[in-house]
């Protein structure tokens, strides 16, 4: 006997109190039925009801006659009854009456009802008791539950006067069954029965037509949004699309904690990736990026006029306001922007921050208190001239300092770009997730210049390309690196200002926030250019905008008034002129140094950087691998790979393509491929007494473009695939070997694999070998540093020369371990080779071009320029003064706009990669006295008149 819960319902009784009505089915009866457990709860309890038809929730035998019991479609706590007539499952065992001790019976008694909701019954045995002195029987139940795919018991508090036989489900009966993604084509599936002993039983059947699963088509999809509020935080909802069963989420990288649920609250604002995996095996993955946005509305506006009558704007934007703008009155010299100097020479200056001061004049008792906040992004701020937007950035916190007398007082305020606040931000997102994957470099930089949440596009001048891109894309977006590189020694993530001076001193390039554009510039110092140039310009999010105009940045100092032509001219008569010393020694390291370490050197391996198959991620071949361990906690992770004792022999892993860092003046010496391994003696023990055959081999091949290399001392072979015997001592030692091969001179940025083939033997013992350290080094190329000094010398020979401030690249063309910064090319493979838009068909390597440039830009003393010019000029362009008798080009490394007055404080130092053209005979222009002048064809000349005056 038993009973099928259908349904169970909270009644309000007369006391107040809760009763439990529960709907169920009587196996005994044949009849829906209920009971009342009076004064079950005393608050309301959540109702429980059991899936409806086609849900089967139990089974029982009627004579022959088979009942299957539903829930009725209407949920209502009434049954919907299935009858099978002369069901074979409904025959006594043993052809009895199938009661008595050890009596079984075939037919299903159906129930508990306290059996779990869908839980089908895979076995009843039955056990005397006694309850109030009186001798009784209880049984014990074992379910299946498919919803949770999990055996569930169940006790009986049911007594029964006298045995009733035990029950078992027959085993042949298919009690579940699904599809799984592995195994034989189509694919496996999973048949569930009873294994006999009251416990489900899991049979994987493969090539199972019905179980052809489709191509993933799992995405995401944005759900509900919560903009960030005064607070700046906000949530957002991640939805799955076309999943098959459950699906678990995470944010920043696959490799972070997962949620089983979708929604990600308290984010603050700015830039997320959001990741959704299947939990099925081999369940299909999807991302999708976000973003917490936060809504701001101006509370105040400071309008002024400059120099020129231009009507400019200065707004404070507060996040969250809605109100009415108040204006606010200026002082004199209202608003200025000041691009400070980072250093004395053009080459350290890769991150140009900006700051905006504020001056205002306090016209009432606590005007801008609310301007006071600890919330480095409460207030943002906008300058508009002739109602254009040129820059925006945010008002620091914590200011509030005015004098504590009557107004009206002069209150000022300070703020910033951010570029400079960024050594404060992790390379991690808003929420301090960690981050994954082969991301471009412009990804990079957009990354860490959407941290100062600024929205701003970028403007990109480079024509530095790697081996096989296309020009007529920016330079930056065709390289790209794995971002798991940019995190510290102990795991943590990098700041951003670390991570893009990684990226602009391996290029010689900087970063600043265009004040009459409103943009980001991002340009290569050697590409900035007297005439115009043309940039490549990207939306905050990294979609491609349209080209820019062609832009000159390039200024001439004008004769003060009457004789302005238009240009800037000095202002106060304070401007000077110095020199900065020569540089007599450039030092570039490239790291990770002279060996290019495959195994990695400081990255220590986890089991996610292994595929399925065991292989290091990127690796190939099919010779069994795993990690190898350390033997100490500081050592580095190894490769084990495993040997044979009667698999077939050839087997073999191979690194991923890694291109060798050469100098192109010096010609490729001998490749050296070392190997530091130790020999592990599976399923016995090496014996000291080996002769020399019986020593286990390992063989070795390197492979340099698509030339199997020759090995030792046979000289240089195109064609001749040749491996080389390995031969270890019998020792448990590390043994460190090297192998010679010569490759063809100038074979610049062609890819090198190494094979490693599987130690094969006839008899035990099997022996793996646990290699720590494999690296190549070629003779002739340079790793570390190059020395200027004589050729400097040549050119100022009496002159006094300083060493230049050591670079140490961080992402080098030395490709070690892809997690140490290795870039990676557009095939995807590691790059070394790299060539200028105007000369497409000579390669370089970057440690050669940054050392040639670096040098240049200092070979001899370099004038510097300080002063006070009338006009805005550009912070970060290039100028020249025809006044000076030899004029030059100069860059302009710090300036301070006064935007009131229209004038620009400047430092500049000459840019000695960029010449002035020769003046052209027809486009000479004479004057009455010996000043140099500005031709219209650009050059400059000095004439004299007849009188030779």
């Amino acid at each position: 006997m038993g009973f099928i819960d259908l349904k169970e319902v909270a009644q309000l009784n007369a006391e107040g109190q809760y009763d439990r009505v529960t709907y169920y089915h009587d196996t005994t009866t044949f009849k829906d039925s209920s009971r009342r457990d009076v004064n079950f709860s005393p608050r309301r309890f959540d109702t429980v009801s059991a899936p409806p038809y086609p849900t089967l929730l139990g089974s029982y035998c009627k004579g022959t006659e088979l009942v299957e019991v539903y829930h009725a479609d209407a949920q209502n706590g009434r049954s919907r009854l299935v009858f099978t007539a002369n069901s074979p499952q409904c025959a006594v065992a043993g052809g009895g009456t199938g009661e008595g001790e050890g009596a079984t019976t075939s037919v299903h008694p159906g129930n508990d009802r306290n059996a779990p909701v869908g839980g089908i019954l895979l076995r009843r045995l039955y056990r005397a008791a006694v309850s109030g002195g009186v001798d009784v029987f209880r049984y014990t139940d074992k379910y299946y539950v498919p919803s949770t795919r999990s055996d569930v018991e169940v006790v009986s508090t049911r007594n029964e006067e006298r045995r009733l036989p035990d029950y078992y489900r027959p085993t042949t009966e298919i009690i579940d069954r699904w599809c799984a993604d592995y195994g034989i084509a189509p694919f496996t599936e999973i048949r569930v029965t009873h294994g006999g002993e009251g416990a489900s039983l899991r049979t994987p059947v493969d090539n199972v037509s019905t179980c052809t699963v489709p191509p993933c088509s799992f995405a995401l999809a944005l759900g509900r949004t919560v903009a960030a509020g005064p607070l700046g935080r906000g949530a957002q909802e991640l939805l799955p699309l076309r999943n098959t069963g459950e699906v678990v989420y995470t944010l920043g990288s696959p490799d972070n904690p997962e949620q089983p649920e979708g929604y990600f609250e308290s984010l603050p604002v700015g830039r997320y990736v959001g990741y959704g995996r299947e939990t099925r095996d081999n369940g299909c993955r999807a991302s999708l990026p976000f973003r917490v946005t936060a809504t701001y509305g101006p509370r105040y506006r400071m309008p002024y006029r400059d120099f020129d009558n231009t009507a400019c704007e200065l707004f404070f934007d507060f996040r969250g306001y809605t109100g009415l703008t108040e204006d606010l009155l200026g002082q004199s010299n209202a608003c200025s922007l000041d691009y400070p100097q980072g250093s004395n020479h053009v080459v350290d200056n890769a991150l140009r921050g900006s700051s905006i001061d504020i001056r205002v004049l306090i016209t009432e008792r606590n005007q801008l208190l609310d301007t006071y906040s600890s919330d480095e992004r409460y207030v943002r701020l906008r300058l508009l001239r002739d109602g254009i937007e040129c820059w925006r950035g945010w008002l620091l916190p914590g200011q509030y300092d005015i004098a504590h007398l009557s107004p009206p007082n002069e209150f000022n305020l300070m703020g910033t770009d951010g570029l400079g606040a960024l050594a404060g931000v992790p390379f991690a997102d808003p929420a301090g997730n960690l981050l994954t994957g082969q991301w471009t470099a412009l990804q990079v930089v957009l990354h860490c210049l959407n941290r100062l949440e600024l929205d701003l596009p970028i403007h990109v001048l480079d024509t530095l390309y790697p081996q096989e891109a296309s020009t007529q894309e920016s330079s930056f977006t065709q390289f790209s690196v794995d971002v798991a590189s940019y995190r510290t020694d102990k795991g943590k993530a990098m700041s951003c200002e670390q991570v893009l001076r990684h990226l602009l001193d391996s290029r010689g390039a900087r970063i600043y926030q265009d004040p009459f554009v409103r943009c980001w510039r991002l340009e290569r110092l050697t590409d900035l250019s007297i005439t115009p140039m043309q940039y490549f310009a990207y939306s905050a999010d990294g979609e491609r905008l349209p080209d820019p105009e062609p832009e000159v940045l390039f200024y001439s100092i004008s004769q003060p008034p009457p004789n302005d032509d238009g240009g800037p001219f000095y202002v106060g008569g304070q401007q000077r002129k110095a020199f900065l010393e020569a540089v007599g020694r450039v030092e570039i390291t490239a790291e990770p140094g002279e060996l290019l370490n495959l195994l990695g050197t400081s990255v220590r391996w986890a089991e996610k950087d292994f595929d399925e198959a065991g292989k290091p991620v990127g690796w190939g071949g099919s010779a069994p691998t795993a990690r190898a361990l350390p033997l100490k906690k500081s050592d580095p992770n190894g490769l084990r790979l495993q040997g044979s004792i009667t698999g077939p022999p050839g087997l073999y892993i191979q690194t991923p393509p890694t291109i060798p860092l050469v100098s192109p003046p010096h010609p490729v010496g001998p490749l050296h491929v070392t190997i530091t391994a130790r020999i592990v003696a599976v399923g016995g023990t090496m014996s000291e007494n080996l002769d020399y055959a019986a020593l286990p081999r390992m063989q070795v091949a390197v492979r340099q473009g698509s030339t199997w290399l020759a090995v030792g001392n046979s000289g240089t072979s195109e064609t001749q695939v040749f491996t080389q015997p390995m031969v270890f001592d019998a020792t448990d030692k590390d043994i460190t070997i090297q192998l010679n091969a010569y490759s063809k001179p100038g074979l610049l940025a062609e890819p090198v694999v190494v094979r490693l083939y599987q130690i094969t033997r006839g008899s035990a013992p099997r022996y793996d070998v646990e290699i720590t350290k494999l690296a190549l080094e070629w003779e002739g190329s340079y790793y570390a540093r190059e020395n200027y000094q004589d050729s400097i010398e040549e050119i100022s020979d009496a002159l006094f020369t300083l060493e230049d401030k050591a670079l140490t690249l961080f992402h080098t063309d030395t490709p070690g371990a892809r997690l140490q910064g290795t870039m990676l090319g557009p095939t995807g493979l590691p790059t070394s080779a790299w060539f200028q838009r105007d000369a497409l068909t000579t390669l370089t390597t970057l440690p050669a071009v940054l050392l040639a440039e670096r040098a240049q830009l200092q070979a001899t003393p370099v004038g510097k320029l300080t002063g006070t010019l009338r006009g805005r000029v550009h912070p970060c362009a290039l100028l020249t003064d025809p006044q000076e008798l030899t004029p030059t080009v100069y860059l302009i490394t710090a300036a301070t706009i006064n935007d009131v007055d229209a004038t620009t404080e400047f430092t500049a130092v000459e840019l000695l990669s960029l010449g002035l053209p020769a003046a052209e005979p027809n486009g000479l222009l004479v004057t009455e006295d010996e000043d140099p002048i500005l031709l219209q064809s650009g050059g400059y000349a000095l004439a004299e008149d007849g009188d030779g005056e």
